[in-house]
C-alpha cells in the first residue's frame, strides 16, 4: 500500500513538467512547419546555398588572366569579356549583364644623342627616332543570360550588344635631323564600332559569395566607322628667311556587317563576387 501510494505521488509530480515542457515545444516551432527542432537551431538565417543558382540580387565580375590562349588572342577577348562589370539577377535563372573595358597608353619623343671623342676633337649628333603617341581603347557590352541549372557547376548562355571606341594621336616636332628644319607632326585617328555578341559558359560556385567562370564568345560588328587626319608642318630658314608649308590628308569611311573582317572570338576567365540582400 505504501509502495502505490509513492508511485502516484512521483506520476503527480512529473507529469504537470512534462506536459509543460510539451507545452512549450509546440508554442516554439511554427505551425506546418516540419524542418526538425535541431536543424531550425544550427540554420543561420540569410546564409547562401552555393547550389542555389543566382541567389543574390547582383554581383560583380572581374576578368583574369587567361594562360590558355595566346596573347593575340587575350587582348582581343579582353574586351570581349570586359576588364569589370556587374550583373543583376532578375530571378536565379536569368540576370542583365554589364561590362566596362578601358586601356590607356602613351610614349614620348625619343632623340637619340651620339657623342664622338677623338681626341681634342669632340662631334655630337642628334637624331629623332619616335614621336609622342597617346592612345584610347573604350570597349562597353550588355547581356542578357540565361542559366541551365542551379547545382553548384552549371552551364549557362547570353547574347547581348557592345559598342566600341578608339582613338590614337601622334603628334611632336623634330628639329635635329635636317639643318634650319623643323617638322611638326599631328596624326590622329579614330573609330566607333557597334555590334552583337555572343557568349556560353559554365560556373563554379566555389564558395556562397565567390564563383569562377569561363566564356568563349563571339563578337560580330554591325558597322564601323574610322577616320583620321594626318597633318605635317615644316618650318624652314633659309638666308634668314623662314618659311612655312603644311600638309593634310584625311579619310573616312564606313562598313557594314564586314563577317570576314569584323568577327572576333576568343576565350574569357572571370571572377564573380555575389553579395547578400
Amino acid at each position: 500500500m505504501m509502495k502505490t501510494v509513492a508511485w502516484m505521488t512521483a506520476a503527480a509530480l512529473f507529469l504537470p513538467g512534462a506536459t509543460a515542457l510539451a507545452q512549450e515545444e509546440i508554442t516554439a516551432r511554427p505551425v506546418g512547419d516540419d524542418t526538425p527542432a535541431a536543424a531550425q537551431e544550427t540554420a543561420p538565417s540569410g546564409s547562401f546555398r552555393r547550389d542555389d543558382a543566382w541567389n543574390s540580387p547582383w554581383a560583380l565580375h572581374f576578368a583574369l588572366p587567361n594562360w590558355f590562349t595566346n596573347s593575340s588572342v587575350l587582348e582581343d577577348y579582353n574586351e570581349f569579356g570586359g576588364m569589370i562589370g556587374a550583373s543583376y539577377h532578375l530571378d536565379k535563372m536569368t540576370a542583365l549583364r554589364l561590362g566596362l573595358y578601358y586601356q590607356r597608353s602613351s610614349s614620348p619623343t625619343l632623340i637619340q644623342k651620339t657623342t664622338d671623342e677623338n681626341g681634342p676633337n669632340r662631334e655630337v649628333d642628334y637624331v629623332h627616332q619616335a614621336f609622342s603617341t597617346a592612345d584610347h581603347e573604350l570597349h562597353l557590352h550588355a547581356d542578357f543570360v540565361k542559366r541551365f541549372g542551379a547545382q553548384v557547376v552549371a552551364p549557362y548562355a547570353g547574347a547581348g550588344v557592345y559598342y566600341s571606341y578608339n582613338r590614337s594621336r601622334t603628334y611632336g616636332k623634330d628639329e635635329v635631323d635636317v639643318v634650319r628644319e623643323i617638322e611638326h607632326v599631328n596624326n590622329v585617328s579614330s573609330g566607333h564600332e557597334l555590334g552583337v555578341r555572343g557568349l556560353i559558359g559554365g560556373e563554379w560556385r566555389i564558395h556562397p559569395h565567390f564563383a569562377l567562370y569561363a566564356e568563349y564568345g563571339v563578337l560580330v560588328s554591325l558597322f564601323e566607322v574610322d577616320r583620321f587626319k594626318n597633318q605635317t608642318t615644316t618650318e624652314r630658314t633659309v638666308s634668314d628667311v623662314r618659311t612655312t608649308s603644311r600638309t593634310t590628308t584625311e579619310r573616312a569611311g564606313t562598313s557594314y556587317l564586314n563577317i570576314q573582317t569584323s568577327l572576333q572570338h576568343g576565350f574569357s576567365l572571370g571572377l564573380a563576387i555575389h553579395f547578400e540582400p
